[in-house]
């Protein structure tokens, strides 16, 4: 990502053409719940969207730098590519306790200094506690009990088995239209057979697995806008 994704300066006291304050009149109940929103939400799109991972990474030690000033009067105004980029640093300014305007030109924000600003813990290592919390961690004993029980034993049919039993199945049955589609098929033959044959319960996962990647093919990094 570029350093032209976004602009920066420093300006006067004197601010016009503003939205409004977005959470330095709140309470400190509200803003900690601003604070936890902004930090969910950021955690989220860090671990499941490329682009707005990159821009965090991008984003957040700009923010972090601006902790470091002493001169308490800092101004600074953003210019941002899109929306999105500028919503972004806007739930990083609400993560870090930043006092900052979301001026009226959608791709502009203002950014000063605040009582309540402060360092945190960064985004990215939010995200990796939360996978790690994710992530199951079996102990010792729980693996020895488990290799204890005995599992059934299923005798597995290959796919093209499981294909053949599939048009049989409608060859036999006269009633069903011939125009019927595969996939529809598939669905009816597996709701009339899944409980006669526990072998079909594997078919079933590589179905939904397959449809799954289908759907999920798309580019992430296609993300539209969002907005407050």
């Amino acid at each position: 990502m570029s350093r032209d994704s976004y602009g920066s300066k420093n300006i006067s006291q004197n601010i016009h053409g503003t939205e409004s304050l977005t959470n330095e009149d709140a309470t400190d109940s509200k803003r900690l719940v601003i604070e936890e929103m902004a930090k969910e939400y950021l955690v989220r799109k860090f671990r499941t969207s490329n682009l707005a991972r990159n821009l965090i990474m991008k984003f957040e030690p700009q923010i972090v730098e601006q902790l470091e000033i002493t001169d308490r009067n800092w101004r600074r105004l953003y210019d941002f590519e899109t929306t999105f980029y500028r919503f972004i640093f806007h739930r990083l300014c609400q993560y870090y306790g930043f006092q900052h305007f979301m001026t009226k030109h959608r791709k502009m924000l203002i950014m000063f200094c605040s009582p309540h600003q402060s360092l945190k813990k960064s985004i990215s290592q939010l995200a990796q506690e939360a996978q790690d919390e994710i992530s199951p961690v079996i102990s010792t004993s729980e693996t020895t009990d488990r290799d204890k029980k005995v599992l059934p034993i299923y005798k597995r049919k290959d796919r093209k088995s499981q294909r053949s039993d599939m048009n049989k199945y409608f060859d036999e049955d006269s009633s069903l239209v011939d125009d019927i589609t595969e996939a529809e098929k598939t669905v009816i033959y597996i709701q009339n057979t899944v409980h006669k044959d526990v072998s079909y319960d594997e078919m079933i996962a590589e179905m939904i697995f397959e449809s799954v990647e289908l759907l999920s093919s798309s580019s992430e990094d296609d993300e539209p806008p969002e907005y407050l």
